[in-house]
Order: structure tokens, then C-alpha cells, then sequence
């Protein structure tokens, strides 16, 4: 794209754009994905064994699906999803772990299984509540100079503070 296009991590600006790249659309594969992914991750779960939080081995065996595991381990031994477990047994009740948790129940709800027996079926309270939705966005003011001297110098910084 030119100097004017919209970027692709505009979420408002880029969904007018014929490019082929909707952040929107990219956020929900991207979830997609790791809720298909991780469809089974609380049964690996474990609050109370505090140094091994996640059961790696068993989640391993259960998705023998990801073959021999070695992307998935790297994403499994990460610092992000490390903070993602210890999030999830400390505070289950955050926004956001509600969210991929309830995500996961909308597909295994979705699933052949799950359609067959209405009475396996779990709410998605969460999903359902738009008391929180994002109604507007907002727009930072741009950079002030005000309080600087006005003499045309320029400030750079080799590194952030």
C-alpha cells in the first residue's frame, strides 16, 4: 500500500480497503485457531499442583492430531502461555479468560457430538452479555510541544525511557 493506506492493524480504517486483509477477519481466524487448538487445555489444568500447573504430556497424547508436538510444545513452553495458566487458575473469572473459555464451550457446542445431545450443551453467559461492548473508539491527541522551547530543535532518543 501507498503512505495513505490504511493499515492493517487499523480495526476501523482497513474494513473499506479491497486488499484482501480485514483485521477483523484475521483476529477471528487467529481465534478460531487456538480455540480449536486448545479445546482441551482445562483438562490439563491442575490449581493444585502449583509447580506444574499444565500437564503437557497428557495434553500432548490427547492431541495426537498436532503430530510430533514440537510446534505445539514451543507455544506450550512459552512465557506466554505459562502467564496464560497461572491467569487462568488465579483468576478464572478475568474478561479475557472468560472469553476463550466460552469460546471453546460456543464450538464444542457446535460439535457433531454436542448438536446430537441438547442436554450437553453449556451456556455461554459471557459471550451473550453486550453490557460491555466497545461502542466507540478513542483518539489519542497528537504529540504537544507545548512547555518546549520554540526554537526548530529537534528531540530523539536512542532508546526508550
Amino acid at each position: 500500500g501507498g503512505l495513505n493506506s490504511p493499515s492493517i492493524l487499523d480495526t476501523i480504517n482497513n474494513e473499506s480497503v479491497s486488499d484482501g486483509f480485514s483485521a477483523k477477519d484475521i483476529r477471528a481466524s487467529f481465534l478460531r485457531f487456538f480455540v480449536s487448538l486448545f479445546r482441551h487445555y482445562d483438562k490439563h489444568t491442575s490449581p493444585s499442583t502449583p509447580y506444574k500447573p499444565f500437564n503437557v504430556e497428557g495434553f500432548l497424547n490427547e492431541s495426537k492430531w498436532l503430530g510430533d508436538g514440537e510446534w505445539i510444545r514451543g507455544v506450550i513452553g512459552s512465557q506466554m502461555f505459562e502467564r496464560f495458566i497461572e491467569e487462568r487458575i488465579s483468576n478464572p473469572s478475568q474478561p479475557e479468560i472468560r472469553f476463550f473459555n466460552e469460546s471453546i464451550i460456543q464450538k464444542l457446542n457446535r460439535s457433531a457430538k454436542t448438536t446430537l445431545s441438547a442436554a450437553k450443551k453449556k451456556d455461554t453467559p459471557f459471550l451473550l452479555d453486550q453490557s460491555d461492548v466497545v461502542s466507540e473508539t478513542f483518539n489519542p491527541p497528537p504529540p504537544s510541544n507545548w512547555g518546549l522551547p520554540d526554537d526548530g530543535r529537534t528531540y530523539s532518543y536512542n532508546c526508550f525511557p
